[in-house]
């Protein structure tokens, strides 16, 4: 979420921007300056066009991670391991937050949509190490398969009679 809000900053930042170029736009046209600085501010507003589009997006995204994080029914502290060593030669492995809901799949700052835009949950796998969900539109399904820590068996017992109850998914146990 805070990355989300951190990109956000950036393009509101950039949006401000956008607006004091037209602003010097208008100017420029009432003081009837040279052609080449009207040429270099319309490029300006057309950048901000698309700077605010952007800006749309992100914030339709922070929206989404924020209807997520509100409805949870699990949310889990694990790891990503990445290809980036640390000064001891060792993996580089980072702490992050997931967020599973009936409307999605919130970590770092990429959010799965289900239930909405025609996308539905298909499954949910969990192994004793893994979760594994199932998840598209029609025939085109896509799977998402994270590491997970140790769960208490009745938080995961909790989990697995919500899910149900508000996807009406039940999800498969796979045991070694």
């Amino acid at each position: 979420m805070d990355v989300l809000r951190k990109k956000n900053i950036i393009y509101i930042t950039f949006a401000i921007l956008g607006l004091f170029s037209v602003i010097l736009f208008i100017f420029l046209i009432n003081m009837k300056q040279k052609f080449a600085e009207q040429i270099s501010t319309i490029i300006s507003i057309l950048g901000m066009a698309i700077l605010v589009r952007l800006l749309i997006h992100k914030y339709k995204k922070h929206n989404s991670a924020k209807l997520i994080i509100e409805n949870s029914i699990l949310r889990l502290n694990t790891y990503i391991i990445r290809d980036m060593y640390d000064e001891t030669g060792k993996n580089k492995a980072e702490t992050t937050e997931f967020y599973i809901s009936y409307f999605g799949i919130l970590f770092e700052d990429r959010i799965i949509r289900f239930n909405q835009k025609g996308i539905q949950l298909k499954s949910v796998e969990i192994g004793p190490d893994y979760f594994l969900f199932a998840y598209g539109k029609g025939k085109q399904i896509k799977n998402i398969k994270f590491v997970r820590p140790f769960i208490e068996p009745t938080i995961l017992d909790d989990f697995s009679k919500r899910l149900y109850y508000e996807t009406g998914i039940k999800p498969i146990f796979i045991s070694d």
